[in-house]
């Protein structure tokens, strides 16, 4: 009976808009009283509310993590021309280097077979967000379960965390459980276990 109800945050904040204005035009010739005419119009305000300032919030931390990436490029790059300059001082020592951390590390040894990569999880608007460690991987096939299901299904192969699951509740308006886990990929193969299984809770 709720097939009407639109999948898409804002195609839903669009509905609630014309249900709650249709409302005062037909609500007493479909039996509603004034009392609860002015619940349904209340309730269609508040989740259309809540839709717009999480609509705002994403777009503002996508906002953020964009200037932060374009300041991270514009910073590292004269912070790493300085360095170069510290580096070749006849002044600058192994320990002067070792104190302003700026000796490469000695690459150890990873042994893939049994590398278990960290996955956390957040629900924003729209999607379930994936943030996994890339390390010595190409990227890796994140794979997800929800509800009583039991197989694991390939979301998608990522190559740059963090991975956005962006499929729609099964059934709008109730909260499902999705769980996922990842395997790193390198060469196009498979080439560790899966990671550790996270589960979140989604609703619209």
């Amino acid at each position: 009976m709720s097939r009407f109800l639109p999948r898409s945050d804002s195609d839903l904040a669009s509905w609630l808009v014309t249900y709650r204005t249709q409302l005062a035009t037909h609500g007493k010739t479909v039996g509603l009283d004034a009392t609860a005419i002015k619940e349904q119009q209340g309730l269609c305000e508040a989740l259309g509310q809540s839709i717009a300032d999480d609509e705002k919030a994403y777009a503002d931390w996508r906002a953020a993590v964009a200037r932060t990436a374009e300041l991270k490029a514009a910073s590292l790059k004269q912070i790493l021309a300085r360095i170069e300059q510290i580096r070749v001082h006849p002044a600058c020592s192994d320990e002067i280097q070792a104190a302003l951390g700026i000796v490469n590390p000695t690459p150890q040894p990873v042994a893939l077979g049994e590398l278990k990569i960290p996955v956390s999880l957040a629900a924003l608007p729209g999607r379930v967000v994936v943030t996994w460690r890339k390390g010595p991987l190409d990227g890796v096939n994140v794979y997800g379960q929800r509800g009583v299901e039991s197989h694991w299904l390939l979301l998608g192969r990522d190559n740059r965390p963090p991975f956005d699951d962006l499929r729609p509740l099964e059934r709008p308006g109730q909260p499902e459980q999705r769980r996922y886990r990842v395997v790193g990929v390198l060469d196009d193969r498979e080439v560790t276990p899966p990671s550790d299984v996270v589960q979140i809770t989604v609703a619209d």
